[in-house]
């Protein structure tokens, strides 16, 4: 979500066309939140959104989207040219992971909350990635193999893993 907030290119640019016609539009005063379901047709069209895990809420607002999308004519739902044009500009981070690193799955949980506390934030939880080429895995095991041996891991691979992965992902 990140990157679709702040990227520059195309994909990212539709995102944060929809985001502010979405359920967190218009605020006074911003905030980094975009999260929710969103639904937009290929053409960057809101359709609607909303912020909630309840399979009736999202079934609402995915059937009000499906009315509206019914309402479109063909040329009003697709987008004008060839996307594939653009397609090299699109920068994203699974494009990147390495064919030969390191690729592990991350499950990142809220700590205990208060008592009292109901809904999803009562069990908030969400997955990420985090990856490492080959070198750079490399680069943390010890030259000597012993118990309790240990090496220093560069300064650039620590920064990335506290940026991407070390932060408030639920």
């Amino acid at each position: 979500m990140h990157r679709l907030q702040r990227a520059t290119d195309p994909e990212a640019r539709l995102a944060q066309g929809v985001f502010e016609k979405g359920h967190y539009g218009g605020r006074t005063v911003p905030t980094d939140t975009r999260q929710g379901t969103y639904a937009l047709t290929p053409s960057g069209e809101f359709l609607g959104s909303l912020n909630s895990n309840d399979p009736s809420a999202v079934a609402r607002m995915l059937k009000s989207a499906l009315e509206k999308w019914n309402e479109m004519t063909p040329d009003q739902r697709l987008q004008k040219g060839d996307p594939k044009r653009q397609a090299n500009e699109i920068q994203r981070g699974e494009t990147m992971f390495p064919s030969d690193g390191l690729v592990l799955r991350v499950f990142v949980r809220d700590l205990p909350r208060e008592k009292n506390v109901e809904g999803w934030r009562a069990s908030a939880w969400n997955q990420d990635y985090l990856w490492y080429r080959k070198s750079e895995v490399l680069s943390w095991v010890p030259k000597e193999w012993s118990k309790g041996a240990r090496t220093a891991v560069s300064e650039p691979l620590v920064k990335r893993l506290v940026k991407f992965n070390l932060v408030d992902h639920v």
